[in-house]
């Protein structure tokens, strides 16, 4: 590596439902005025990314990262992480994991099936 783009932001920690933090672009501007200039994008919030539509059209990441530069930002990378954590819950930590699945995963079976679907 021969250069460093920092600070970075891994955007997974402010996703919400309210502005700036429900859109791609509102979050990456909003991540920018912070004075970040690289952020990670979660793979499971579907307001950032459509994983389907990234996965076969290069013109969706593309667009991603004309808005981000838009913000001036860069993607620096995707997170695939807490849908893996969610495919292998151990049962004692089942109501602890409860939150991170969303609203109406609330039963290991359910969580599960998310965590290995993606």
């Amino acid at each position: 590596m021969k250069t460093l783009e920092a600070p970075g932001l891994f955007l997974a920690r402010f996703v919400g439902a309210a502005s700036p933090f429900d859109r791609f672009d509102t979050i990456a501007a909003w991540a920018a005025g912070c004075g970040c200039r690289a952020v990670q994008v979660p793979s499971g919030a579907a307001g950032l990314m459509d994983r389907d539509r990234a996965a076969t059209s290069k013109g969706c990441c593309g667009y991603r990262s004309s808005r981000a530069g838009e913000a001036d930002a860069s993607i620096r990378g995707s997170s695939a992480h807490m849908q893996g954590k969610l495919g292998a819950v151990h049962p004692a930590r089942d109501a602890a994991c409860g939150d991170v699945a969303g609203a109406g995963r609330d039963q290991a079976a359910n969580r599960a099936m998310l965590g290995l679907e993606g």
